[in-house]
């Protein structure tokens, strides 16, 4: 067809639109579809398909598109429609258009094989993929309607941009970026960032671009200067930054400091030898940064791109700028503008890119035709987010994915997602599945989970490389971390025991998002994590502990530091460096009296140590042996011989791996008897003793052995959950409700209130009392002991838990355990069948009693665990409901919390699982159940007088925990003072012993007030009035204290903080203290003041 013929194809495919409006004109009405699903279903009715086809046909022809492919993009809407067949439009047009128009519709009605795992979205990108491997003209006439959409978008209402937003970001800009059209791709990505979830961030880039612009500026002009001069035939261009360029929505500051003053330069010369040339000379005169060379010239990108890429460092006032050179000829700048439209269409440049997608697409699509969208053969297909096709075999999963793209890739991938959706490492491919890798450097690597899920040779060896190098880390962390404890303890001379040690590190790796304690170690060993900030507090604590702070100075122990360059130890003589707020010391730092940082400084205050507690000799025995029956008996015989000259303190034994570790805790007449014990231990008859050693106690350890006890060393009352049936008051209507609703078949129950509340004591008294017969077997499930809660070690070690704790009762000594490697492949479905085999095989109404399940929740919220193992949990209740059932504990500040945020989407999992349940609300205990639990449980040893005990009720605000910890000091007291009748002067005593800073009594009310903004505040005037006199406070009052509170706001936290039970209201709109204790404990210690939420 000759050249001049060419615009004749367009014009009858206008002709023959204009026929069929005109033939079709009773169906020219809109069809009514919801605004959602207005743009995916676009054009609505003929006339809009009209409009949109003359759009098209526009927007190619701006293209410099073939004929044929404009009139395509004005025929291809009403042959979507069925109002236009391809031979008509073959006869009227040519067969190419009539082609074009078909195999159009055909890819985008093609229906996937099966139940489809994804998203829309991403099926109209894979479907597009295709296009473009059958034909790069489809995929163009894709991108114009999708670029018209995209006009019309713009200068629509919002609920549209929104709605279009979506499939701008996971349809329109990918293929974009695949058709190498980067100047329409950053037109779209700006569009995207300038919405309004993004407005805000836009903005602030800009500005602070705007700032640093100048500078760039003068940098590019001392850049000309010195390349000029040498590259005559190069053209240099000032490339201006883009809020898009360096957005990062994960940094706080949205992108990296550095980028807001890299300089970017292109670089335009007219050969590649030239480009090569004008990369040595940029070396020549400045130092260039480590492997930030990239070559793309010989091996172009997937989408054709091609340019030499290199960053230097050039100095400006002092600093540092990073400049970034990109060096490319003007034909490669045609082509990584427009990629595959430059050479199809326009100057059609004839260039050769053999690492080009379409250089062999034809292949590409014989594969893509291999099998069905969907389906499972045996050698299947999958696309990377790119485009890229990947061949792998049935029974692959998203794990062999990763390591066919590349190891070190692999090693790096946190999350897997199929067609848009979130799955784990043992989920199959399916022919054609879209897969992506979410990379992040600090992730811990593969698991073993990975290695069973793996298929390939290629995968399992880089995986099984990984674990067995992973595992020799974990030993030279351990050995890192052992080298430094040993120092910091020679150095402080103390001696920390190895579950404080254990519990910091799992604090320390819940802190650093690390999933196991073995991740942390493998960190420490590569340097990547300082064992300092692990190991140095563990110190800190106990010698800030022997501080003695002057008189009228109120500090806690977290307002006492360590100073890091002169690490001072109990004996040297020390001062602190005092900072102040309102002529009031917050703050400590403890330095030795001769530190060098200091002695230029003339304010401090000097300090003293507190005095040693008044012991015999004490030590701890750490005994490390081979694990035989008998041994805990035989070595407790061994200090059965030197009573009474000896005291036992504390035993506890840990079982691991065959071998046993004791700890024993001894005070002795004199050193000697300890020092003849620990030998004896050593050469114990007929057991293996790897160790003893003999570590001196830390200084809170020796406090806590003086505190004084009763005569008899009776004291009913602990800080624990309580466990005896003789000290649960107050909660038998709670009890019988929830048995009640166990045998009317309510399968799901959830317990919440507020912390300390006595949820778990009630967990354990159903279990222990009410659940202990037939037809039920209960079991309790703490999740705090749960070491991994993502899936699948969420579900496995749910399992073992269960089947220790049938074990631990001896209730079932043959029942078979979980397998690990089952619940690695379908953890939910192995888990729900383990249930239903535990009901089956025991013959009882198996009863899940699971204590602190809003750890899930908080963990979720903290972004350290996905939505998957909500969806899975719900379908694992739903499974074994009502053969199963599950009483399950959530904090009612994880509660509030939720509800606060009702309305985001991605809470939608946690709702869709709490919705299943009751809900069974614990309060704290009425003043009838509170005077049981303080008079009862020492009726025989103590008697109160009224006012003694209603004085007791009122400081602890009925709280359960709050009265067994002042009841214990009660009790020591009344034995102390030798006298059993209370009155209100001891009352008074022992409240004054929980007035320290540093008490760590009322840490769960501290934690519901600092997550409650403006009520540290509010609790703060209460309290300055509790100091004084109890009663409550009028709003009146409250509102002329805080007068930066509106009335209706204060009303509003003040009933908040009422529903926390931090408040009560005896009286309409007066307010108090619950807990008149705290009230007065708040008055005293101001360290909270400054805690940023007013």
């Amino acid at each position: 067809m000759e050249k001049k013929d060419y615009p004749i194809i367009v014009e009858q495919a206008h002709r023959l639109a204009q026929e069929i409006m005109k033939s079709h004109g009773d169906k020219i009405v809109n069809t009514d579809l919801p605004v959602s699903a207005f743009m995916f279903h676009r054009p609505n009715s003929l006339i809009e398909s009209y409009q949109h086809g003359q759009a098209v046909s526009r927007i190619l022809a701006k293209w410099q598109a073939a004929p044929a492919l404009q009139a395509a993009g004005i025929l291809h809407s009403f042959v979507y429609k069925q109002v236009l067949t391809p031979e008509r439009i073959a006869a009227v047009c040519d067969e190419r258009t009539a082609f074009l128009c078909q195999t159009h519709r055909d890819i985008l009605q093609q229906a996937p094989e099966g139940l489809y795992r994804g998203n829309l979205q991403t099926l109209k990108r894979v479907k597009l993929y295709i296009a473009a491997y059958c034909d790069p003209d489809l995929a163009f006439l894709s991108l114009a309607s999708l670029w018209d959409h995209f006009i019309l978008v713009r200068q629509s209402e919002m609920n549209l941009q929104h709605f279009f937003a979506e499939e701008a970001e996971a349809v329109m800009i990918p293929l974009l970026n695949l058709m190498g059209m980067s100047v329409l791709k950053t037109e779209a990505e700006k569009w995207l960032m300038q919405r309004v979830q993004n407005q805000q961030d836009y903005q602030y880039l800009l500005k602070r671009l705007n700032q640093t612009e100048e500078m760039r500026k003068q940098v590019f002009e001392l850049v000309k200067e010195r390349l000029q001069p040498v590259l005559l035939q190069a053209k240099l261009a000032y490339r201006p930054q883009t809020p898009v360029q360096i957005y990062n929505p994960q940094l706080p500051e949205k992108a990296h400091p550095e980028a807001f003053q890299r300089l970017y330069v292109d670089l335009l010369v007219e050969t590649e030898e030239a480009c090569y040339a004008t990369l040595r000379w940029i070396h020549c005169l400045w130092q260039p940064v480590d492997y930030s060379l990239v070559d793309h010239i010989g091996l172009s990108e997937l989408n054709g791109n091609r340019y030499l890429q290199t960053t230097v460092t050039i100095p400006q006032n002092g600093s540092m700028i990073r400049v970034q050179f990109n060096i490319h000829t003007h034909e490669m700048e045609q082509i990584n503008q427009w990629g595959l439209a430059a050479l199809r269409m326009g100057e059609r440049y004839q260039v050769e890119l053999p690492q080009a997608w379409w250089s062999r697409r034809e292949e590409g699509y014989q594969k893509i035709c291999s099998a069905p969208l969907g389906s499972l053969p045996e050698i299947l297909y999958v696309f990377s987010p790119q485009g890229e096709i990947f061949r792998l075999y049935r029974g692959c999963t998203v794990v062999d994915y990763a390591y066919q793209v590349h190891s070190e890739v692999a090693h790096q991938c946190k999350r897997f997602k199929i067609n848009g959706e979130v799955v784990g490492p043992a989920t199959p491919l399916h022919h054609l599945d879209l897969v992506e890798l979410e990379r992040d450097p600090q992730f811990s690597g593969p698991s073993r989970a990975w290695l069973n899920a793996a298929r390939t040779n290629r995968a399992r060896s880089h995986i099984e490389r990984f674990l067995k190098r992973r595992g020799q880390d974990q030993l030279q962390g351990r050995a890192v971390l052992e080298r430094q404890l040993q120092q910091l303890a020679a150095h402080y001379r103390l001696d920390i025991p190895d579950h404080r040690l254990e519990q910091a590190l799992g604090q320390a790796a819940k802190h650093l998002n690390f999933e196991r304690l073995e991740d942390l170690l493998t960190e420490i060993a590569a340097g990547r994590v300082s064992t300092d900030p692990i190991l140095h507090p563990l110190f800190a604590d106990e010698v800030v502990r022997q501080i003695e702070i002057p008189a009228g100075i109120r500090l806690m122990s977290h307002q006492l530091s360590l100073a890091q360059c002169c690490k001072p130890r109990p004996g040297d003589n020390i001062i602190g460096r005092a900072r102040y707020h309102e002529g009031r010391i917050i703050y400590l730092k403890i330095h030795r009296a001769d530190c060098r940082m200091i002695s230029h400084l003339q304010e401090s205050l000097p300090l003293k140590w507190r005095l040693q507690p008044k012991l015999n000799a004490v030590a701890r025995l750490e005994i490390t042996a081979l694990a035989r029956s008998n041994l805990l008996y035989d070595v407790i015989g061994v200090f059965q011989g030197d009573l009474p000259d000896l005291t036992l303190h504390q035993v506890e034994a840990v079982v691991r791996n065959g071998a046993i570790h004791i700890s024993v805790t001894i005070e002795a007449r004199d050193q000697q008897i300890i020092d003849e014990i620990a030998k004896d231990l050593e050469q114990l008859p007929g057991h293996t003793i790897n160790e003893v050693r003999q570590m001196q106690l830390l200084f809170s350890e020796r406090e806590e052995l003086i505190k004084p006890l009763t005569p008899a060393g009776f004291n009913p009352y602990r800080r624990q959950p309580v466990q005896n049936r003789e000290m649960f008051f107050g909660r038998s209507e709670a009890l019988a409700h929830i048995h009640e609703m166990l045998r009317a078949g309510v399968g799901i129950i959830f317990v919440q209130g507020q912390k300390r509340v006595g949820k778990t004591s009630l967990l354990l008294h159903l279990k222990k009392y009410y659940l202990n017969r037939r037809p039920y077997l209960p079991v309790f499930v703490d999740l705090q002991m749960l070491s991994r809660l993502n899936s699948p070690f969420f579900h496995y070690e749910l399992a073992s838990a269960v089947y220790n704790d049938l074990q631990v009762e001896s209730r079932s000594t043959d029942l078979e355990p979980p397998l690990q490697e089952l619940f690695e492949v379908e953890p939910t479905t192995q888990l729900a069948d383990y249930l239903k085999y535990i009901q089956g095989y025991m013959g009882s109404q198996l009863v899940l009693l699971i204590d602190e399940f809003s750890r899930t929740i908080d963990a979720y919220q903290q972004h350290r665990l996905d939505d998957t193992l909500f969806q899975q949990w719900r379908g694992v209740l739903q499974a074994t409901v009502p053969e199963v059932s599950y009483v399950m504990v959530v904090q009612q500040q994880t509660y509030d919390h939720l509800r606060k945020q009702a309305n985001q989407a991605d809470l939608g999992p946690i709702w869709h699982l709490l919705e299943l349940g009751e809900v069974k609300v614990l309060k704290p205990l009425d003043e009838k159940a509170a005077q049981q639990l303080i008079e009862r449980p020492t009726y025989n040893y103590l008697e109160y007088s009224s006012e003694a005990v209603r004085y007791v009720w009122r400081l602890t605000g009925g709280s359960p925990f709050l009265i067994q910890a002042f009841c214990f000091n009660l009790v020591r007291h009344m034995a102390h003072a030798n006298r059993r009748r209370v009155e209100w002067a001891d009352v008074e005593a022992v409240q004054n012993e929980f007035m320290q800073p540093n008490e760590s009594l009322f840490a769960h009310l501290v934690d519901i007030i600092q997550g409650t903004p403006q009520a540290l505040s509010i609790c703060h005037c209460l309290a300055q009035i509790a100091a004084k006199v109890d009663q409550p406070s009028p709003l009146t009052s409250l509102e002329v204290a805080l007068p930066h509170l509106s009335g209706e706001r204060l009303q509003r936290k003040l009933q908040k903080l009422t529903n926390q039970h931090i408040l009560i209201e005896p009286q309409p709109k007066q307010w108090q203290f619950a807990s008149l204790l705290f009230g007065r404990w708040l008055a005293l210690n101001h360290g909270l003041e400054k805690d940023g939420t007013d």
